[in-house]
């Protein structure tokens, strides 16, 4: 059997383990979200600008 000292190391080594889990999954979620964002701006930034290229630009009235 082990000591009381023991298993209470056990436990806090298992809790701060699962918090320290719980922390890197909560950034690496967030990072992942953010990386996602990008690319998509970065596709929605590319249909942008060939719609511009292939736009027929004669046919905007000026800015006066």
């Amino acid at each position: 059997m082990l000591p009381p000292e023991a298993v209470q190391v056990i436990v806090d080594l298992a809790l701060t383990a699962m918090l320290l889990g719980s922390m890197v999954g909560f950034i690496c979620s967030r990072m992942l979200e953010k990386l996602l964002d990008l690319v998509l701006y970065r596709i929605q930034r590319r249909e942008r600008i060939e719609a511009a290229r292939t736009r027929d630009h004669s046919l905007v009235p000026p800015i006066k």
